[in-house]
């Protein structure tokens, strides 16, 4: 019987020394990317038939277009400055602007400069005609992308003719920066 029992222990060793396995790793790894963000200029801001010593004001409408005043019946907007941001759905970014101060001639005709001013309503962004959120673009400001993966941002502002500001076209560069933030 101790013989038995001896074999028994003997072979309950040999079974666990022999069968203990180290335990192996599996690595996991994931790349997460990011969409590029891009920026498209859909439409420069164009106004027309500005009359010297005025100050208008250019101002989203919230429907892809703006509304100018004063509304003296001459002068009008052709188009709102407009760009849309394009990256990954429901991203959160961030918007920055470089803004003119003045708008300078270009046609040699002129003389002086056009003064320009943003404030809390001279921008606005959401979906496109839709953008109901107003921001002075001199402030960077966070956006989130929609379902889509896009921000669509409109461009006024206040723009000062002085009262010996000659006729002739006056023109200056907003420049648009995102980048994503939170990732």
């Amino acid at each position: 019987m101790k013989l038995t029992l001896f074999s028994i222990l003997t072979l309950f060793i040999a079974l666990s020394s022999t069968s203990a396995q180290l335990p192996q790793p599996i690595h996991f790894l994931v790349n997460v990317t990011a969409t590029p963000l891009e920026i498209g200029i859909d439409s420069d801001l164009e106004m027309a038939d500005f009359a010297a010593g005025q100050t208008y004001t250019a101002i989203p409408d919230g429907q892809g277009s703006g509304v100018l005043t004063p509304n003296d019946g001459v002068a009008s907007i052709s188009s709102m400055g407009a760009c849309n941001i394009l990256g990954d759905i429901n991203a959160q970014v961030l918007v920055s602007f470089v803004l003119p101060s003045r708008l300078y001639p270009t046609g040699g005709t002129g003389n002086g400069y056009v003064n320009t001013r943003f404030n809390s309503t001279s921008a606005a962004w959401g979906a496109s005609g839709a953008e109901s959120n107003y921001f002075d673009p001199h402030n960077p400001t966070p956006m989130t992308l929609d379902a889509a993966g896009q921000a669509y941002i409109v461009l006024g502002g206040i723009f000062e003719v002085g009262s010996t500001v000659g006729p002739d076209a006056y023109e200056g560069e907003a420049l648009v920066t995102a980048q994503y933030t939170g990732l």
